[in-house]
């Protein structure tokens, strides 16, 4: 491809889009003992820049090639998103009988004024009680039309792939309001996203991590609800992860590259947060430009308590999971720890460090590495001691 047509399709998908899609309202009813009914409505727009004309199509919006919408609760106690419902999950019983979607439908047909909704029947609990701890919830979705003619992002409805116009929305409900104190709070910062991936920035090419409900051009200062919960749709803090040839990648290379099924291995079950999913991309799936004890480029400082850069570092966050989303646990690979931008192995460390005795915990990392690795601690260092969030030997600068 011709870097003019390359620069041509870029500029189709970082201008404005024609395409704009506004929650108006989310609502739940009981009919019977554990069996709710929940509805969605919403708004479509086209030609944004000229009339804001309804946008009017099918039921289903067959002429969209993306349109997925979600119910997300939160549990502000543990600050955790959980329980993600797929709003317009295809049904899988016949006759359906939990979760049945009504899919997309015009909610005035004949009307023509761009207006839908989608209906979620025989529910077990209400999606839309907010009932301590779960005491917050957020509706979220995204659409996307007019597919750019980009390699290997070139069928329609793939998991990948850049538009000329998508629209994402979401509506808070409860604590998971933007403007509520006790509201989710990401520790990242959508500005580093941007720094390589282009702002907005959009996961996947069209899932938007700052989404403004109504607006053409999301901003953190329009944002509906905070920065990155839209990600929790997806990303929420109890699902089990399933690309698990990440950790294979770096533990077993030999496995990984003749194919061997990760899923063999037990020690490769992972949550895929937000946390997992960023740091194993970056870590260990590709050939990332700076060093990942670089903290400071996703969670921004100063190293002061309240910053973000603190936050990570706490003592809190020094488990096997964190420790696990970035290290590779066996030194199987004469890469590590030789290549400086990739995290040495676990087992490197604890050799060149003489405390092999962690090899014992080693088979999941299960053990609570604060027992010894505390503030304060006279045993061992915390995980600020050993990432101070810098390594300025290891910067872009040096590519």
């Amino acid at each position: 491809m011709g870097a003019q047509s390359h620069q041509a399709i870029y500029n189709q998908y970082t201008d404005t889009t024609q395409l704009v899609m506004t929650f108006t309202g989310a609502s739940s009813t009981q009919v019977a003992a554990g069996n709710y009914t929940a509805t969605l409505n919403f708004t479509l727009v086209n030609n944004v820049s000229n009339n804001r004309l309804p946008y009017v199509d099918d039921a289903g919006l067959p002429s969209l090639l993306q349109k997925t919408f979600y119910l997300v609760e939160y549990n502000s106690t543990a600050k955790q998103w959980i329980n993600s419902l797929q709003l317009t999950a295809a049904k899988t019983k016949t006759p359906c009988t939990a979760n049945c979607s009504s899919g997309v439908v015009q909610t005035n047909p004949g009307a023509n004024d761009g207006k839908y909704t989608i209906t979620v029947t025989n529910i077990a609990t209400d999606p839309l009680a907010l009932t301590a701890p779960i005491d917050g919830a957020m509706a979220y979705g995204y659409v996307a039309k007019d597919l750019l003619n980009v390699e290997s992002y070139t069928a329609a409805g793939a998991h990948y792939g850049l538009y000329a116009n998508m629209s994402s929305a979401a509506l808070p409900i409860g604590t998971a309001a933007a403007a509520n104190a006790s509201a989710y709070a990401s520790n990242a910062d959508v500005g580093a996203c941007q720094g390589c991936h282009g702002a907005p920035y959009r996961k996947h090419g069209y899932r938007e991590a700052i989404v403004g409900n109504g607006t053409a051009i999301p901003t953190v200062a329009n944002a509906s609800v905070p920065t990155f919960a839209p990600c929790k749709a997806c990303h929420y803090d109890t699902r089990v992860g399933s690309d698990k040839g990440w950790q294979q990648m770096v533990n077993e290379p030999v496995n990984w590259a003749t194919g061997v099924d990760p899923n063999l291995n037990p020690d490769y079950a992972y949550t895929a947060n937000l946390m997992n999913d960023t740091h194993m991309s970056h870590s260990m799936e590709f050939a990332y430009p700076l060093s990942m004890a670089n903290c400071a480029t996703c969670h921004t400082g100063p190293d002061a308590p309240g910053s973000k850069l603190a936050n990570v570092r706490a003592d809190s966050f020094f488990t096997g999971a964190t420790c696990k989303s970035c290290h590779p646990v066996n030194d199987n690979s004469p890469a590590y720890p030789t290549e400086t931008r990739r995290a040495p192995a676990l087992q490197a460390l604890w050799t060149a460090s003489n405390t092999t005795f962690h090899n014992n915990f080693a088979n999941g990392l299960a053990t609570d590495c604060t027992v010894c690795h505390s503030t304060g601690s006279t045993v061992a260092r915390p995980l600020s001691a050993m990432h101070t969030g810098y390594n300025a030997g290891l910067q872009r600068r040096d590519l």
